[in-house]
């Protein structure tokens, strides 16, 4: 109908009183590295967005790695990257008191290697390690 007038609406993905992670999607880094791309910044705005519209609400922010390379430089890229994500809140004045990370490495993959094996294509694949390797947050209070 031409008549109609769109409306936008926020709803989040994960209710406030859940601890369920809510997964950035839109969280990008360059292979190995834990410097922000510019492309993720749309989706760290909404987050921001989302801190400054709920003050009470304190998050926990992981990073995830899938399981090639090794273990130890896993957790450590993926506590810096989390950190990242936890710094450019910073810069944008959210309380830090509210906000914490972690590094998982890739103990909490989403797919599993065996599963991840079982695909047809290397593009499937690496899909699939792609979706473990992932910025997450959840709220912690």
């Amino acid at each position: 109908n031409s008549n109609s007038e769109a409306i936008h609406m926020n709803i989040p993905l994960v209710p406030l009183n859940s601890t369920l992670p809510n997964i950035l999607n839109n969280v990008f880094f360059d292979l190995g590295k834990a410097s922000l791309r510019d492309e993720s910044y749309i989706e760290l705005n909404t987050l921001r967005e989302f801190l400054e519209l709920n003050p009470s609400v304190k998050i926990e922010i992981g990073g995830h790695t899938d399981t090639r390379g090794n273990t130890k430089e896993n957790e450590i890229l993926s506590t810096n990257r989390a950190k990242a994500v936890y710094d450019y809140l910073l810069l944008y004045e959210i309380d830090p008191n509210r906000l914490s990370y972690k590094g998982y490495g890739s103990v909490q993959n989403v797919i599993s290697d065996a599963e991840i094996a079982k695909l047809n294509t290397e593009q499937e694949k690496e899909s699939a390690h792609q979706r473990n390797r992932r910025t997450e947050y959840k709220i912690i209070k």
